[in-house]
């Protein structure tokens, strides 16, 4: 009896112990699973729409879940027009009520952007499941076809990651199409190179209305100054500047910036 019962302590005992490697084990996968990214639910949702040619059209974001009143918003991400002849991205515009506190559009090729809105919702009634809480504005095109998907990705509500989106333009001409055209083109400066308390003018042209910026940066890429021409219709235009004692001797860089797109010139000072 006495060596049953040992025998079948043992045999225990050894029973028990085979069981911790399993148990480790299932311990380990948890711990390694818990370190995976875990999917994302989208919070933001992007509607259809529709625009006629030569007129503004907006394509709503919505939120998948309600917000309060007063509440402040960061919406910030990409996104991919799948036919930029469609549809030119311009501005973001927010509801009747809200505030747009700061945002930001920037055209990274023909058909990737990148953005971020901070919006203050009003005092007036809370948002529910589903309301648009902005619209992405911009001048819809006759192009080559009439639809434009537009693709949001890397999308972030208040710092959290929030998936993805996806939304469609669909325009409809009036009339004779417009052609598709936006750019603009920067003249090189005359006389260049220039000498120090002498002028020297730029050339421009831009399509479309639009704000303009010249920014000239030293060869290092360091911003020397910034000639803000304001609000300038669309055509040729020109912007004169004149070196001061200040300008040092060298290579300089003068970027044109508008809505229609940007241009680059060199420009070389002497003594």
């Amino acid at each position: 009896m006495r060596v049953f019962t040992r025998f079948k302590q043992q045999h225990g005992i050894r029973s028990h112990f085979s069981l911790l490697p399993s148990l480790c084990t299932l311990c380990l996968c948890g711990f390694f699973l818990s370190l995976l990214p875990q999917a994302t639910t989208a919070q933001i949702l992007a509607g259809n729409t529709h625009g006629f040619v030569g007129k503004e059209v907006q394509l709503p974001l919505r939120l998948a879940n309600g917000v309060d009143t007063g509440a402040t918003i960061t919406i910030e991400g990409a996104f991919q027009l799948s036919n930029p002849t469609v549809f030119f991205p311009e501005r973001f515009a927010v509801a009747a009520g809200d505030t747009a506190i700061a945002q930001r559009l920037t055209k990274l090729t023909d058909s990737t952007f990148t953005f971020a809105i901070t919006i203050r919702t009003g005092s007036a009634t809370p948002r529910a499941e589903g309301d648009t809480i902005v619209r992405l504005a911009g001048e819809a095109l006759a192009g080559n076809d009439s639809v434009c998907v537009v693709s949001f990705s890397s999308l972030r509500l208040n710092g959290g990651e929030v998936g993805a989106a996806t939304g469609t333009i669909t325009t409809t001409s009036i009339g004779t199409p417009r052609p598709y055209v936006r750019f603009a083109t920067l003249e090189q400066n005359y006389p260049n190179p220039v000498l120090r308390f002498t002028p020297t003018t730029w050339a421009y042209r831009i399509d479309k209305d639009s704000p303009v910026k010249l920014i000239l940066y030293t060869d290092l890429g360091e911003e020397y100054t910034i000639l803000d021409q304001g609000f300038v219709p669309a055509g040729i235009h020109l912007i004169t500047f004149t070196p001061g004692y200040d300008v040092s001797v060298g290579v300089y860089w003068a970027r044109l910036v508008t809505n229609s797109g940007e241009a680059h010139k060199p420009m070389h000072v002497l003594r």
